[in-house]
């Protein structure tokens, strides 16, 4: 299972190497909890927050690192309500969300939360501060809530739904973006008086939104759908749609450069605004519901089970070439008819298989020094091979003509 968990997330890859890379770069980190993680954010390079919690048995966690990541202490919440989201607007300010209108608010790092009154026991899920006092959380039955005193008061804003709403993303104090169910995506221009609906194209669950500018955004979701907008949301364009993955956070570094991560344990990242999106790999196979970047390089998700993920070097291979000087060729390539394996020094037995573009295996062999496999009834595109002798492995591309 973990191969071909493997095998599946570096499909995208096989478009750039001939010879694929296979020690993942993102690292479990020891969280010392198994509650569920949904959120999590840093406020430097060192200091980082992650909150989450199970519905049954009912527990919550916060956990608080000031050394990147090294270790996680817990916090206490003060409150068996189960936090969702969590967002600072400085070093020591921050706030979290959760269920039974649960708000908590610190003002020393966490060293104590301190309940605030939200005016509502609909589950919030998502929070957003675009400046010290203005701030806004969502969640179920189409609850908007706003502070425009740091969290001392909210108010309650119209929606106009009755639907559960998971993120919320302003770009500055008049403009934000909400997501929710069957598509939704809200817009406001003036602070959340108004709330207008666009139109996203989309009928499936919508779960985090991000933008990198006030016309450049991104929404993900279920069916692995990534959506982007360039004008301010007036149209959303489809960049990934898929079948059975749940994609649950998005974050950017930059206008290039976003992830997205979800279900099951999937790792996308982009490197030019969208427009191309590789897999990486997380060596989990659970929820991943929330990504967050401290820099270009460094990166943090959280999910289910407790799960901590970091990267130093924004989640690439590090390329192994575990042949120390390939002995396999593989010709012609591109290919049509028939596709030609051969060892031409090793005479050790190797296996291979053959892999589709979403990492199926669609053809297994060996060959100790020639073998000739029939692939004109392939359909058309790239496949990934993989050659292994029982010591050391690598993958190759080909093209089927």
């Amino acid at each position: 299972m973990k191969n071909k968990l493997l095998f599946s997330s570096i499909v995208f890859f096989i478009l750039l190497f001939n010879v694929i890379a296979v020690k993942a770069q993102w690292t479990l980190q020891s969280s010392g909890t198994t509650n569920d993680l949904k959120s999590v954010y840093f406020t430097d390079a060192n200091t980082g927050y992650a909150v989450g919690g199970h519905i049954s048995p009912t527990s919550n966690i916060i956990l608080k690192t000031i050394n990147c990541g090294i270790n996680w202490n817990t916090q206490t919440s003060g409150t068996f309500d189960i936090p969702q989201s969590v967002y600072f607007t400085d070093v020591n300010t921050g706030y979290i969300v959760g269920s039974y209108g649960l708000i908590l608010k610190t003002v020393d790092g966490g060293t104590n939360w301190i309940a605030q009154t939200s005016g509502t026991t609909n589950s919030l899920i998502s929070v957003f501060f675009p400046d010290a006092n203005n701030g806004y959380a969502v969640g179920s039955y189409g609850t908007i809530l706003k502070t425009t005193d740091g969290g001392l008061t909210w108010s309650s804003q119209a929606s106009g739904l009755t639907i559960p709403l998971f993120s919320v993303y302003f770009i500055d104090i008049n403009t934000g973006y909400v997501v929710g169910t069957s598509g939704t995506i809200l817009k406001t221009t003036n602070g959340g008086v108004d709330w207008n609906s666009q139109t996203s194209g989309a009928s499936q669950d919508l779960y985090s939104v991000f933008f990198t500018d006030a016309n450049t955004g991104y929404v993900a979701g279920d069916n692995c759908r990534i959506l982007k907008t360039t004008n301010g949301g007036t149209n959303w364009t489809v960049q990934i749609i898929g079948t059975n993955n749940s994609l649950r956070s998005v974050f950017f570094n930059n206008m290039d450069t976003g992830y997205v991560v979800g279900w099951p344990g999937i790792i996308l990242k982009t490197n030019n605004g969208g427009t191309n999106w590789t897999t990486q790999t997380s060596n989990v196979t659970n929820f991943l519901y929330s990504v967050h970047f401290t820099d270009a390089n460094t990166g943090y998700i959280v999910g289910e089970g407790g799960t901590i993920l970091k990267t130093t070097n924004g989640g690439v291979f590090v390329e192994e070439n575990n042949f120390q000087k390939s002995e396999i060729c593989i010709y012609p390539n591109p290919v049509f008819n028939e596709l030609i394996i051969e060892n031409k020094e090793n005479k050790e037995k190797t296996d291979f298989e053959i892999l589709n573009s979403i990492g199926q295996v669609v053809f297994k062999g060996n060959l100790i020094e020639k073998t000739v496999v029939q692939i004109a009834n392939f359909p058309s595109g790239v496949y990934l091979i993989k050659l292994e002798n029982g010591k050391t492995f690598e993958f190759k591309k080909i093209v089927k003509e």
